[in-house]
């Protein structure tokens, strides 16, 4: 994809995500805000169906040959131009619905099972973190550059009840070498953290492509190796085998190669 295209797009989700935050961001004031429980008991909310929808709706009027794979809602979600834009509206709904401002929305374009455009948005603090392929990681249109620094040992693990991938090896590997693993049910939110240099990485036992997809960018842009729990690649545009993300090297030093 040229630059002109791959800017394009980009210039795109940013904006999207501008318009997405500030649904979010209406919700976030609301004291009667209304949350209801999904098959798996996770949570949704009106703004996680309204932001998806939002998106859908903008992608068909600019990119009417691409689909949309959406967390509450997807559109054509079989690739056939190859391009796919993949969307979760509200990054950790579970802190959103308790006030705690770290939640994110979340948005990137796949090409042939690969993210080369990503954007989150932490609406919570007015932090646009926007990637292409090639291209950089900004932040807030500021360059980011890679972390010089050493962080302590803390790396979340994103788990939970219905978590379809087994990582019961990977924690006791880290419970052994000393890690924190906290849980702030937003990946896209401590992927941010990884990008500033504050955790070690992310262990994420999930399926969902979008709870990666739109990170992966800027996280390959500054050095960092986004693989499955097993260390390896994998497409963004379907189902995924769990996810980790630490310095390059990091996996196999915590569990072999």
């Amino acid at each position: 994809m040229s630059t002109e295209d791959l800017q394009k797009y980009l210039d795109f989700a940013k904006n999207l995500a501008l318009e997405a935050g500030a649904i979010a961001k209406r919700a976030a004031e609301d004291t009667a805000l209304h949350v209801v429980s999904k098959d798996d008991n996770s949570p949704v909310t009106a703004a996680d169906e309204a932001i998806n929808r939002l998106v859908i709706e903008r992608v068909q009027q600019t990119f009417s040959n691409i689909g949309v794979l959406g967390e509450e809602e997807s559109l054509n979600a079989e690739p056939t131009s190859g391009l796919l834009w993949v969307c979760d509206p509200i990054d950790g709904t579970i802190p959103f619905t308790l006030g705690i401002p770290i939640s994110t929305f979340c948005l990137a374009l796949v090409e042939d099972g690969e993210p080369v455009v990503g954007v989150v948005y932490h609406f919570g603090k007015d932090l646009l973190y926007a990637a292409a392929k090639g291209l950089g990681a900004f932040c807030n249109g500021e360059k980011l550059l890679p972390p010089q620094n050493d962080p302590l040992l803390i790396l979340p693990v994103e788990t939970w009840h219905a978590a379809p991938n087994d990582i019961g090896m990977h924690v006791a590997k880290l419970r052994a070498a000393k890690y924190q693993m906290p849980n702030f049910t937003s990946s896209a939110y401590e992927s941010t953290l990884i990008m500033r240099g504050k955790l070690k990485g992310l262990l994420y036992a999930g399926n969902k492509p979008w709870d990666i997809a739109a990170q992966y960018v800027a996280l390959n842009e500054l050095g960092f190796e986004v693989t499955d729990i097993y260390g390896r690649s994998q497409r963004y545009d379907g189902l995924i085998k769990g996810a980790f993300i630490g310095r390059r090297g990091l996996y196999a030093e915590l569990f072999g190669a």
